[in-house]
């Protein structure tokens, strides 16, 4: 794997953690915390473990994609209660 795509699996990794650990820090819009939370953990946990490591990597898209899912849903759903 080159190391660009290394450098923004990890980054991936960091951005959708911090952002679902802020959501559930902040319990934004009544958005379920302990899943977010333990989502941002892992997240963030698996991108210093990949930081740190040496040797093979798998290459999981679709962890890095949940966080974002779980961030992007929350945002949706405090829409619709802001219209209702």
């Amino acid at each position: 794997m080159p190391d660009s795509l290394y450098l923004l699996l990890i980054a991936g990794y960091v951005i959708g953690g911090l952002l679902c650990l802020a959501i559930a820090a902040t319990g934004f819009r009544g958005a379920n915390r302990l899943p977010t939370g333990l989502v941002g953990l892992v997240a963030v946990g698996y991108a210093l473990y990949l930081f740190f490591s040496t040797g093979d990597v798998w290459l999981f898209p679709i962890a890095v994609i949940i966080p974002f899912i779980l961030a992007l849903r929350t945002l949706r759903n405090s829409r619709t209660q802001q219209l209702a």
